[in-house]
């Protein structure tokens, strides 16, 4: 598809999609690096949940899985 074909169909989509098309070629675009490959993966989320470890145990975290799978709500 050329680029007039695509920003017609763009053009012709409602405003919220319109915003989301923008937004997806936002992270496209922002996940390429210079020479087309996909930049190396990061692990800057480690230890994001580590202030929780004291209040949940793997039980519990496994007890409201098992919970939120068979559509109790507790």
């Amino acid at each position: 598809m050329d680029s007039k074909k695509l920003l017609e169909r763009i053009e012709q989509l409602p405003s919220l999609k319109r915003i989301e098309a923008e937004d997806f070629i936002e992270f496209l675009s922002s996940r390429q690096d210079t020479n087309g490959k996909m930049p190396p993966m990061t692990f800057s989320w480690a230890g994001g949940l580590s202030d929780l470890k004291l209040k949940y145990t793997s039980h519990d975290l496994k007890k409201q899985a098992i919970e939120w799978m068979s559509g109790h709500v507790g």
